[in-house]
């Protein structure tokens, strides 16, 4: 008997889906989420995003060369939710150039939106998938520490 109750309770376990996709929400995006993209050399571009509930967004990135920081941006904008894709809106780009307001028709459309295991993962232009990690606010970036976040 002891037999028969586990192959029924094995077979009931094989039948359950591995794991429920649905299309992540406006309310799961909001946030500040952090990324780390290395280039298989010695350049490592960090990406720091905080989404916020008015629709509006922060996107800082610096990029390292080795312990050397190299570059820095922040683009500001607005962002929807639409199912599984996210769209940036950017309209001001920051850099060591100085400031410039973007063209107000463009748009950045990321695909695959989902959102498991606490990290928020998208495709982009690339079909290449990004995963970003949450953060709080106060969370700071630098070259020196190169370390992913777990």
């Amino acid at each position: 008997m002891t037999s028969l109750k586990t192959t029924v309770i094995a077979l009931s376990l094989a039948c359950l889906p591995l794991a429920v996709s649905a299309d992540p929400t406006h309310d799961q995006l909001v946030g500040t989420w952090y990324a780390i993209d290395y280039d298989g050399s010695n350049e490592t571009t960090k990406q720091l995003v905080k989404r916020m509930d008015d629709h509006t967004y922060v996107a800082t990135s610096i990029t390292c060369t080795g312990m050397i920081l190299t570059w820095v941006e922040r683009e500001m904008g607005t962002w929807q939710l639409e199912k599984s894709s996210l769209i940036d809106k950017p309209e001001t780009q920051e850099n060591y150039n100085g400031t410039k307001a973007l063209d107000p028709t463009s748009s950045v459309t990321y695909t695959d939106v989902s959102f498991q295991n606490n990290a928020l993962s998208y495709k982009n232009a690339n079909e290449t998938r990004l995963e970003y990690k949450p953060v709080d606010s106060f969370f700071r970036m630098g070259c020196r520490s190169l370390s992913t976040i777990n």
